[in-house]
C-alpha cells in the first residue's frame, strides 16, 4: 500500500506512485485534497 512506503525508499517511481493515487482518486478512495498532498510530497524527493 502507498502509504506503508517509506519516503527514503530509493525504488520508488514518482510517476508510478502519482498514477497509482490518481486512480484512487478517480474511484472515490481518496479525496482530490489527499491526491495533492501525496503528489507534492512525492515530487519532493
Amino acid at each position: 500500500m502507498i502509504k506503508n512506503r517509506r519516503k527514503n525508499d530509493k525504488n520508488i517511481d514518482p510517476a508510478k506512485e502519482i498514477k497509482e493515487l490518481n486512480d484512487l482518486k478517480n474511484q472515490g478512495i481518496i479525496t482530490e485534497k489527499e491526491f495533492e498532498a501525496k503528489k507534492r510530497q512525492l515530487l519532493d524527493l
